[in-house]
């Protein structure tokens, strides 16, 4: 979970996300609440980096969380901007190992 091929895919899933969600395209057949993303974008973006930067160890709890996040939860669904934020700013805390 933590491998670092593992944390580029998944890095990739979240930037492909924000982008499927701009507005200046048309909705595809995912159930993303494009809304949430848009307004969660630089979080979710930040989320990304910090998963991408395979110089800076994870927590395993921090990856699963932001696995979680991709495979349900307050990405999908409508009207769930602040349930999103919140889940974000979860795993991006869960990230960090422990001392």
């Amino acid at each position: 979970m933590v491998s670092d091929d593992n944390r580029v895919e998944t890095a990739r899933r979240l930037t492909d996300i924000v982008h499927a969600a701009d507005e200046r395209f048309l909705p595809g057949a995912s159930p993303v609440d494009r809304r949430a993303v848009r307004e969660c974008r630089a979080q979710l973006l930040e989320l990304a980096a910090r998963v991408c930067d395979t110089t800076r160890p994870v927590a395993p709890r921090g990856m699963l969380l932001v696995q979680r996040l991709l495979d349900g939860g307050p990405l999908y669904g409508n009207g769930r901007a602040p349930r999103l934020r919140a889940a974000i700013d979860e795993a991006l805390e869960a990230l960090e190992p422990m001392p």
